[in-house]
């Protein structure tokens, strides 16, 4: 199955957890995460472990960032994600900051891992991250 990001897929909500099956690779056992975003910033969306409250990432929506993903899903992948119909999923991109100078977050260096973006079924609550090996064929990404 084919998908692409539209702007408006990406959105916070209270309808319960956003379930990882096979977890999210590096951290074993997490699979339950909470979505929500700070009232003054919707654009930047927070995915807060169930069971490691402490264990929490940025995410956000990665047309905002001009870029566009045509991802190919397995039947496998479509499976986990009890994915029937493609208007049901969301991607997001985790964010990251590089140490500064000092060996300390920065806000000054965000990046964001466009070769693991989470694809997500809103409707079933169920998630994947698709581990991408060959970018020049999935991605596009835009000056603006």
């Amino acid at each position: 199955m084919k998908l692409e990001t539209a702007e408006s897929q990406s959105s916070a909500s209270s309808e319960g957890p956003i379930v990882f099956p096979e977890g999210l690779p590096g951290f074993g056992g997490m699979q339950r995460f909470s979505l929500f975003h700070e009232v003054d910033q919707p654009t930047l969306l927070f995915m807060q472990s169930e069971v490691d409250p402490d264990l929490r990432f940025t995410v956000t929506d990665p047309a905002l960032l001009k870029v566009q993903y045509e991802i190919t899903l397995s039947d496998e992948e479509c499976g986990l994600l009890q994915l029937d119909n493609p208007e049901d999923i969301a991607i997001l991109v985790l964010l990251y900051s590089r140490e500064d100078e000092n060996g300390l977050p920065s806000d000054k260096n965000i990046n964001a891992n466009f070769l693991g973006p989470l694809v997500i079924n809103v409707k079933a609550r169920i998630g994947i991250q698709k581990v991408l090996t060959q970018v020049e064929d999935f991605v596009t990404i835009r000056a603006g």
